[in-house]
């Protein structure tokens, strides 16, 4: 529930408890693992993208389908109103790639590479694009 009074929630039908807001600070990524939700389908390693607005409305992100484990959306710095029942969320150290270095991104999901090849199809949105600098 967002700040504010609310009416008609009966104590002895409902449990209410107050929880901080989540804050992520710049130079860290929250990385969500969906507790609630569909079971992955078999051979999936990340969970589908679902408009669940940072997943701060669990409603929506069970209503559309949202799958439990973790999700390849990740939540930007800011402060979010998270449902600490339906989602766990990790804080990473975002890391900036020098220029005179290359960076390498090893996949977990996905098709297998085909044989003889050493390197992945370049991919358009990963879900994490934009956060890079």
């Amino acid at each position: 529930m967002a700040p504010g009074l609310h009416f008609w929630l009966w104590p002895w039908q409902y449990e209410i408890r107050k929880i901080n807001f989540l804050e992520i600070p710049e130079g860290k990524l929250g990385i969500v693992d969906a507790i609630g939700g569909e079971p992955l389908p078999q051979g999936r390693v990340l969970a589908k993208k679902v408009d669940c607005d940072s997943f701060q409305d669990a409603k929506a992100f069970l209503g559309n389908g949202g799958e439990r484990g973790p999700q390849i959306t990740v939540i930007p710095p800011g402060t979010y109103r998270i449902n600490d029942v339906v989602f766990n969320i990790n804080l990473h150290s975002v890391f900036e790639i020098p220029q005179d270095k290359v960076g390498i991104v090893t996949t977990k999901e996905g098709m297998p590479l085909p044989k003889d090849e050493i390197a992945g199809k370049p991919i358009s949105d990963p879900g994490w694009a934009g956060f890079h600098r």
